[in-house]
């Protein structure tokens, strides 16, 4: 028995650094890629001047943030052994306050989005006045700031201790592990995840529903793509965060299971999860949206036409 236990003992603090060596590098290059194309892609014809194209363009830009704010500073830390969080109180506060920001936007950000899908189902008419381009820029603006205001305590609370670790002030250190986790669980998941399943649930039912009118046939056409693209990235939000911010809760309480490595690689395989929610939007977008695939398709095929053109127009050769 005690040979099992030290056995376990040895191979999960090893387990855990590859894990932090090797999967951040691998989420960091897929997500950021991705989030690229999503860009180049809403930025096409097909979507530019759609409301959609600016949910989708800031979330593509808040899950790139979140991956560059975190996932860059820990393949830092594990890479090179600096911590960049630990340089100065500025760099303590400014990244401490950046990774809570950027953890709590996309989630808000997709609440938007199923409101603005929830509006294109049951007010198909009114979609187009009230979910413009100008008042999604404006819903976005209000999330964007509401969350950074919201996390501006860690401005006020984080700070380079003595020991040249970042970490909360002392007096506030109880007060905060005591409330801050079921905060941050609130607006990073439980919040989103009850306003995403309740907005989906209604619009299915909507789209179904209306299958036998002329018009709701119309909009099951319209709206089913984008709808589809929404239930899986909500789909995919609640399987990949909820995880994380239940461990991150019981953590700090007496209900974390005991040991010094089994929790230790529980929070590890959370965390990672929680990141990689940040890596798949692109690939869910793909496999979900026929309207994105054809956007993603003519952004390659316009560019070897354009190349095509030029070169006939040149009379070098002629590509068929």
């Amino acid at each position: 028995m005690n040979e099992t236990s030290n056995n376990s003992i040895e191979w999960e603090p090893s387990l855990c650094v590859s894990l932090l060596l090797y999967i951040p590098p691998v989420l960091l290059v897929i997500g950021i890629t991705g989030h690229l194309l999503t860009l180049a892609v809403v930025l096409t014809k097909q979507y530019r001047n759609t409301s959609a194209s600016i949910v989708l363009g800031s979330l593509a830009v808040a899950d790139s943030a979140q991956l560059a704010t975190s996932l860059l500073t820990m393949g830092i830390a594990e890479t090179r052994g600096l911590d960049i969080t630990e340089y100065n109180a500025v760099t303590c506060k400014l990244s401490s306050y950046m990774t809570s920001v950027f953890m709590h936007l996309p989630p808000s950000l997709i609440v938007t989005m199923t409101i603005e899908r929830f509006i294109s189902v049951f007010l198909p008419f009114q979609a187009k006045t009230l979910c413009s381009k100008y008042r999604m820029t404006l819903a976005v603006m209000v999330v964007a700031t509401t969350i950074a205001a919201l996390n501006s305590v860690f401005l006020f609370i984080v700070t380079k201790q003595g020991s040249g670790s970042c970490g909360i002030y002392e007096t506030y250190e109880y007060e905060f592990f005591r409330f801050w986790p079921w905060v941050d669980f609130v607006i990073a998941s439980l919040y989103p995840s009850i306003i995403i399943v309740i907005g989906n649930i209604l619009i299915i039912h909507k789209l179904f529903t209306s299958r036998s009118a002329v018009a709701g046939r119309k909009v099951m056409k319209s709206q089913k793509s984008m709808t589809m693209t929404l239930i899986l990235i909500s789909a995919s939000f609640a399987l990949l965060t909820w995880p994380s911010c239940l461990v991150y809760i019981t953590k700090h309480s007496e209900f974390y299971p005991g040991g010094e490595t089994g929790p230790d690689l529980l929070y590890t395989v959370t965390i990672l999860m929680f990141y990689a929610n940040s890596s798949v939007n692109f690939f869910l977008y793909c496999l979900s949206g026929c309207k994105f695939r054809g956007a993603l398709r003519g952004l390659f095929t316009c560019s070897f036409s354009r190349k095509k053109r030029v070169v006939n127009r040149r009379g070098i050769y002629a590509i068929t």
